[in-house]
């Protein structure tokens, strides 16, 4: 009988060994996955990608649970968090991505209040993105998907193919470090970081005024028609759940060339509905309103394009939102402040 079972044991061990031995491969494969995939999965990292924000921002809420929170589209999303922090204005997740419609971060928003206890909130606003004709697109349900569901994430091909390009900028970069060539380096495209093309815009390569135009061709058909009421209702909604439950929230509204304050804003007359807008938020939220034909639309120094700015401005626009620097073209307002200026 003990000759039996010890037969019986070898053969188990050697199934084990056989099964360890098939199970190696896809260990060492999804090992790797993990290691260079730029989502920052497990939080371990800190090198997601700016493109990926709106899965990884989830993750990051799911990691962490941050008490301070962003949302909006590019022109708060190009803000560099660690910067933010450098000049006093706290530690805060990112969870505006680019191209990021109102009506995903206002998804976004519940979706967050479920998963972590938030202290401060800030939205970054524009005419563009209080725009309803931006009311039923979103991506919310696919981004939490990805975010929440580890085999989804991980069969999806599009994150492998990332993966490889990350492991192969890993290795470039690697070897750029070693022998000093420079142009091994592949930089993607991170409108956050701080390692920005320091150039004023007229230099860049000719393409400044042509995007100027561009955008105004791209803004134009989309603001056609132009209503803010029904973004505003549910704005209401995250800022009484905001008052009920003791969370500071603040509304940033960002500025544009004066290209499209011309050919889209006056041209389609929508200064009633940004009126609209301003004074609702103003009445029931605090405001940075930075959004204002003046001074600042005119300089063609601080705009790349329509809408995004310089490195340097959005240095200064992280000091105006988060460490409260003074600027004359900032103007802040609480309900009480802003009521007061009507008596």
């Amino acid at each position: 009988m003990r000759v039996i079972e010890e037969g019986t044991d070898m053969k188990k061990h050697h199934v084990i060994r056989k099964l360890l031995c098939l199970a190696l491969p896809f260990v060492l494969l999804f090992a790797w996955f993990f290691a260079f995939e730029p989502y920052d999965w497990f939080g371990l990292k800190g090198d997601a990608w700016y493109m990926n924000r709106a899965i990884s921002s989830k993750r990051e809420v799911l990691n962490r649970h941050p008490e301070n929170l962003i949302f909006g589209d590019s022109h708060i999303a190009n803000l560099n968090t660690d910067y933010i922090a450098s000049v006093g204005g706290g530690d805060w997740t990112m969870m505006a991505y680019g191209g990021a419609t109102l009506n995903e971060n206002i998804q976004d928003f519940w979706w967050a209040a479920e998963h972590t206890k938030i202290r401060r909130v800030v939205f970054g606003l524009t005419f563009y993105s209080l725009n309803d004709g931006h009311y039923s697109e979103g991506r919310h349900e696919e981004a939490v998907r990805m975010a929440t569901d580890p085999w989804a994430f991980v069969k999806d091909f599009v994150h492998w193919d990332e993966t490889f390009l990350n492991c192969r900028i890993r290795i470039r970069d690697l070897i750029a470090d070693r022998t000093g060539r420079e142009d091994l380096r592949i930089r993607l495209d991170d409108p956050s970081s701080l390692d920005q093309d320091t150039r004023p815009p007229e230099e860049y390569d000719g393409q400044y005024r042509k995007d100027l135009l561009n955008y105004v061709n791209f803004i134009l058909p989309e603001c056609q028609n132009y209503s803010c009421y029904n973004y505003c209702q549910r704005l209401e909604e995250v800022i009484r759940y905001c008052d009920e439950n003791g969370i500071e929230i603040r509304f940033v509204l960002f500025n544009s060339n004066w290209t499209v304050w011309e050919k889209v804003i006056y041209a389609l007359g929508i200064q009633g509905q940004m009126n609209f807008y301003k004074d609702f938020l103003k009445t029931r939220a605090e405001v940075i309103d930075l959004e204002a034909d003046n001074e600042a639309a005119h300089d063609d120094g601080l705009f790349i394009d329509g809408f995004h700015v310089v490195l340097e401005e959005k240095l200064h626009l992280a000091r105006i939102i988060f460490a409260g620097e003074e600027c004359a073209y900032a103007q802040v307002s609480t309900p009480d402040t802003y009521v007061s200026t009507f008596r």
